[in-house]
């Protein structure tokens, strides 16, 4: 939780930058997925995060990576594009 509260605050400085919302993303998905936190507010908030990123840079592979990581978390697999 420490690495994702660090990337929050960069976020409060430059709230366009996506490889801090890539792994935003990627911490919550783990918190809840793993046990380590209840599944909301994480889950809602991986994906959250997993969309950002992808809306702000969708020339970054990792961000695409992520968002269909997060999807298939959710079952939602069908949402994400191919290319």
């Amino acid at each position: 939780h420490e690495g994702v509260t660090a990337l929050e605050r960069a976020l409060v400085l430059d709230p366009d930058y996506a490889e801090a919302h890539r792994w935003i993303a990627l911490g919550h998905l783990s918190s809840w997925v793993h046990g380590m936190a209840a599944e909301e507010p994480h889950r809602a908030l991986a994906i959250e995060h997993a969309q950002t990123a992808v809306r702000l840079d969708p020339g970054d592979a990792g961000n695409h990576w992520l968002r269909a990581y997060v999807l298939q978390h959710e079952n939602l697999i069908d949402e994400v594009e191919t290319v």
